[in-house]
């Protein structure tokens, strides 16, 4: 396989170890082949016992927060000239299905993913972040369609400067929109889709947060942060859980916008 996989993690030994690192093994990917990211040393003493057989794996970050883990993510692959193509996985990922079936292989789709991106001149991929069928099409698109840092594929690209985000939420959206603005395209697989859980109380952004509560207030703060960016490639939704970003498909890049 052509590429490696980038875990983040946070208070989250035991969601590693039975959900991300178990579909892994089932695909059976190569333990040379994953980067465990973890805050720190006393973050490494808590994954210790779960994750006993990825010790060499693991990267400590030294960071606070998902804007500074996803940024150190950011500079670590953009400066080790010896990776090019890295798929960022989170940490709590159930399963990855192939429209309603359960994705036999990631080396292909992998492999698959980055001959196409280098096909079409462009860096970054996603796949869609919720399974329903409903929704999903059997398509490969190109416009500006939201990459979830849950699943993203992206061929390192050190012509350009470095892209970082600039929040701690909805950081994959601004990511989503500074690629498409530097490389004219976003490439996503509509029909692969990830069952996972988002908004996980244990660990992850919530437990760097103090709670949803704090969690909620930083997701209105960021969606207004958002709107004032890129007024013409996102929108706010008010929903149950919080605010929300949506993305224009439509938006097209013109002369003023380059």
């Amino acid at each position: 396989m052509d590429f490696v996989i980038a875990i983040p993690s946070y208070d989250r030994p035991k969601i590693l170890q039975n959900r991300t690192l178990a579909l892994l093994e089932r695909f059976g990917i190569p333990k040379k082949n994953i980067k465990i990211f973890l805050r720190d040393g006393e973050q490494f003493l808590k994954y210790h016992n779960s994750i006993s057989n990825y010790l060499d794996c693991v990267v400590e970050t030294n960071s606070t927060g998902i804007q500074d883990t996803r940024n150190f993510l950011q500079k670590y692959f953009y400066n080790n000239i010896e990776y090019s193509n890295v798929i960022y996985l989170d940490d709590d990922i159930q399963n990855i299905m192939d429209f309603d079936k359960p994705l036999e292989c990631l080396k292909t789709l992998g492999n698959d993913i980055f001959k196409e991106l280098a096909k079409q001149n462009l860096y970054v991929a996603g796949v869609s972040p919720y399974h329903n069928t409903f929704y999903l099409k059997k398509n490969i698109s190109r416009s500006l369609k939201y990459v979830c840092g849950c699943f993203r594929a992206e061929i390192i690209r050190r012509d350009e400067p470095l892209i970082l985000c600039e929040m701690g939420h909805f950081e994959d959206h601004q990511f989503s929109c500074e690629y498409f603005l530097r490389d004219g395209g976003l490439l996503r697989y509509n029909w692969i889709a990830l069952v996972t859980k988002y908004f996980e109380l244990e660990g992850g952004i919530c437990g760097q947060l103090g709670g949803m509560d704090a969690r909620q207030e930083q997701m209105e703060e960021n969606a207004m942060v958002m709107l004032s960016l890129y007024p013409d490639m996102c929108r706010a939704v008010e929903k149950q859980y919080g605010f929300d970003i949506r993305l224009n498909h439509n938006f097209k890049i013109t002369k003023l916008n380059s």
